[in-house]
């Protein structure tokens, strides 16, 4: 009893990992689309950050009576 207990163990534990490593890939999958998507937004916001600095300067240097 006990050796047919081990065996069918081993067999569900076996089949349990290869289900397993497919959820994992697809969790990778996303995982790495959701840190290009990051970079994407992450140069958008700089560049956004970088015309509002500018824009700032601009009207900073307009309007000296201001200062």
């Amino acid at each position: 009893m006990g050796k047919r207990y081990r065996i069918i163990l081993f067999l569900f534990f076996t089949a349990n990992m290869v289900f397993a490593e497919s959820n994992l890939d697809s969790l990778l999958v996303n995982l790495d689309q959701t840190i290009l998507q990051h970079e994407i937004y992450k140069d958008r916001r700089e560049a956004r950050i970088r015309e509002l600095k500018g824009k700032a300067t601009e009207l900073y240097w307009r309007l000296p009576a201001q200062r």
